[in-house]
């Protein structure tokens, strides 16, 4: 059976925990993921808020994030495509594993808000273990 699953993971035992502390006010939404594998997970994001200023050399500073590219900027947002770190394993697991689709990925002040769909109730909790 289908399950849909909400629930929050502290940024800093996930991504982006530096470039969040860093810059608090700024939000990150996630467009769509592509996960090559369980350790290779590249994100499509927006950001949007103040501090946009520097950004991608914060991003590159990050240990969470092992590439960013800017796509796309206009004066109050940032579109980039990110390689994230073995810190964001669990995105690629529910993509590749369990066959999930993340609809939803929200990131502000220091914890991520994810709301997946998957396609067996059963891994709901395998994910959680």
């Amino acid at each position: 059976m289908t399950t849909i699953a909400e629930f929050s993971i502290p940024a800093e035992q996930f991504a982006l925990r530096e470039t969040l502390s860093r810059r608090p006010h700024l939000e990150f939404e996630i467009d769509r993921v592509v996960a090559h594998d369980t350790t290779r997970v590249m994100p499509f994001v927006w950001v949007s808020g103040e501090g946009l200023e520097d950004l991608t050399a914060i991003l590159d500073a990050d240990p969470s994030v092992k590439q960013a590219e800017l796509l796309t900027e206009t004066d109050e947002e940032r579109f980039y495509r990110l390689e994230w770190a073995d810190e964001a394993r669990i995105i690629g697991r529910m993509v590749i594993e369990c066959g999930a689709t993340v609809q939803r990925a929200i990131a502000a002040t220091d914890e991520w808000t994810l709301r997946v769909l998957f396609p067996e109730r059963s891994d709901v909790s395998a994910i959680h273990d």
